[in-house]
This record gives structure tokens, C-alpha cells and sequence, in this order.
């Protein structure tokens, strides 16, 4: 086992090391195939490794991560469905988080997208991409909180995972509003420069053999 997550994370290192050179000399085009493969290359990892030995959710989870990515990444088009994938995957990831810690949060879940909605509709930013993307970081954003509350021994990488996840989402969201300087340019490498570390933080953290 130990072999082979040692060529699982020399794999991904190449790769990672790959489109980042990529995107930092501006060859944004063709980073796209070997970004997802990367995702790819997780989801076979956890389907290997958790599946036999440790949590059947995560590769469940990285389904939707896969499906998602290839939405808004490979085809880039069909959001809707893309952030519904992502949603699916954090409330697997969520009932994970509840069979660990017999935490919740539920009143939060509901709570916080209903105040975030209400801002988007006085901001005039009330549609239906916003109010799923919304929907969705909340409760990616709520999984990291409960992932932190109760963090200990592997629970740690998986809350570290989720953290960058949540980093990553957020250069997503500044990238789109943004189209100019500093901040466009450092969003636009930092949703993969975060994104690639928490799918594997979250992979390594499903494998039993790591407890």
C-alpha cells in the first residue's frame, strides 16, 4: 500500500508541477487535459485504495468531482449540473463528517445560503447559477467548520483537504468577477494550485491503512 501511494503522489506531483508551469507562462489552453487527468487519477487511487481498504464514500464522492470537473472544466458549459455534482459530492462528504463526529450543524446549512441569497438579491446577483453556487460552497464551507471542530489524526488531512477546497472556490468566485490585474491573474492559477492538494488530501484521508 505504501508503494503505492508513493506512485500516486510522484504521478500527481509531475502533473501538478506540469500545469502550473503551464498556466504560469500563460498556456492556459493546453493544461486542460492534464489537469483532469490528475481528478481522474484520484478518483481510480480512491477506488483502489479506500474502496478496499477504508472509506467506500470518498471515491462515491470523487463520481461527482469527476462528472462536475468535466462539466465545467473539459466541456465548459452545462454549470447547472456541474454545481449540482459538486453539491451531491459535499453532502457525501457531509455524511462522512456526521458517521465521524455525530455533528451536523443543520440549522447552520439551512441558515447561512438563506442569508447569503438574501445579499446576492439586494446586490441584484438574485439568478439561478449564483443561488446553486450559493447553495453549495455553504455547505462546503460548513463541512470544513465540523472537519476542524473535531479534527484528529487522519481527520486532520481531511480537514486540511476541504480547507484548500475552500480556497480554491474562492479564487473560482473572485476570478469571475474580476477580469484585470493582480487578482485575475493569481485566481486564475490559484483555483488549481489549491484544487489538485485537496482532492488528494481528501483521497489519502478515506485509506485506512493511514490511521
Amino acid at each position: 500500500m505504501k508503494r503505492t501511494i508513493k506512485y500516486f503522489l510522484i504521478i500527481e506531483l509531475i502533473l501538478y508541477i506540469t500545469f502550473l508551469t503551464l498556466d504560469f507562462t500563460k498556456h492556459y489552453a493546453i493544461t486542460t487535459p492534464i489537469k483532469y487527468t490528475s481528478i481522474i487519477l484520484c478518483f481510480i487511487f480512491s477506488l483502489y485504495c479506500c474502496y478496499n481498504n477504508g472509506n467506500k464514500l470518498i471515491p462515491f464522492a470523487l463520481v461527482f468531482t469527476i462528472l462536475a470537473d468535466y462539466l465545467l472544466l473539459v466541456v465548459n458549459d452545462y454549470y447547472i449540473f456541474g454545481l449540482i455534482s459538486f453539491f451531491i459530492a459535499q453532502m457525501i462528504y457531509m455524511v462522512i463528517l456526521i458517521n465521524r463526529t455525530h455533528q451536523s450543524l443543520w440549522i447552520l446549512r439551512i441558515v447561512l445560503p438563506i442569508i447569503i441569497m438574501m445579499v446576492l438579491s439586494f446586490i441584484n446577483m438574485f439568478d439561478l447559477i449564483n443561488i446553486l453556487s450559493v447553495i453549495y460552497f455553504s455547505q462546503l464551507l460548513i463541512n470544513t467548520i465540523i472537519s476542524w471542530m473535531n479534527c484528529k489524526h487522519i481527520r486532520f488531512i481531511f480537514a486540511i483537504g476541504l480547507t484548500l477546497f475552500v480556497c480554491c472556490d474562492i479564487c473560482v468566485g473572485l476570478f469571475n468577477i474580476t477580469d484585470m490585474g493582480f487578482i485575475y491573474e493569481f485566481t486564475r492559477i490559484g483555483m488549481w494550485l489549491f484544487y489538485l492538494p485537496s482532492q488528494i488530501l481528501i483521497v489519502l484521508s478515506g485509506i485506512s491503512s493511514l490511521n
